[in-house]
């Protein structure tokens, strides 16, 4: 929403580095104006912060600030996309019953952004997220409690990306919230030692393709049964957990 209203305000797309002492001002104010439609103030009613919501607007601030902090450091840049409502969708190729089948697929990018002719796919991410991974069969192993998820979601966005635009000049990124207080904090992809990067991409999304349309099959081929999972820390954070009970 910051950068949103900056780009439309100033009719421009690209950040400059001196462009962010005015998007810091606008913190506090957009804070305000989430809490007023969270719990259905009129915008020009003056919403009082007390209790929990002092230290949760104070928690909000501070990682805001951050990540604009990362953002400066990074600019210039040029904003391309952030979270259109309705996202992204292409198909994949599979079989169902032994017959072959094009499957929608659709993501919905948290942000797009560009510098130096190469996009970077950001996924934001609140809790813990791993960035490395050592080969995509172990991003679908099912049963696998230590398996990348944030990884499995960013290829799966990225191999959107690559089948929506006929390209691989992009790179992606998670912004997770946690790390980036760090003076270490690289949003890049590690596969093995070596970044995920145009150069590798290509390869990466032939296999990570492969593997997503092959768990596509199991999911509609009606010889595979839904099985609860064996694993219970797998339920811990699931929706579902309270219609199967496990």
């Amino acid at each position: 929403m910051l950068y949103k209203d900056f780009t439309e305000k100033n009719n421009t797309k690209t950040l400059q580095k001196n462009d962010f002492s005015d998007i810091k001002k606008n913190i506090k104010p957009f804070i305000e104006l989430s809490f007023k439609k969270e719990y259905n103030f009129e915008e020009n009613h003056k919403f009082k912060f007390e209790g929990t919501n002092i230290i949760i607007r104070e928690t909000i601030i501070k990682h805001i600030e951050n990540i604009l902090k990362i953002d400066e450091k990074y600019a210039p840049f040029k904003i391309l996309e952030l979270e259109e409502k309705f996202g992204y969708s292409t198909e994949i190729e599979t079989e169902i019953n032994s017959q072959p089948q094009n499957i929608t697929i659709r993501g919905i990018f948290d942000r797009l952004d560009k510098k130096n002719d190469i996009v970077r796919l950001i996924d934001y991410k609140t809790g813990a997220a791993k960035k490395k991974f050592s080969s995509i069969e172990s991003l679908f192993e099912a049963e696998n409690s230590t398996r990348n998820r944030t990884v499995l979601q960013i290829f799966y966005y990225c191999l959107i990306y690559k089948q929506k635009f006929g390209t691989t000049n992009f790179k992606p990124g998670v912004y997770n919230i946690r790390e980036m207080f760090s003076k270490k904090f690289d949003p890049d992809i590690i596969f093995k030692k070596e970044p995920i990067n145009k150069d590798n991409m290509e390869f990466i999304l032939a296999e990570y393709k492969s593997y997503l349309s092959q768990a596509i099959s199991n999911i509609f081929d009606p010889e595979i049964p839904f099985t609860q999972t064996e694993n219970e820390h797998n339920c811990a954070y699931c929706d579902y957990k309270n219609i199967c009970n496990k």
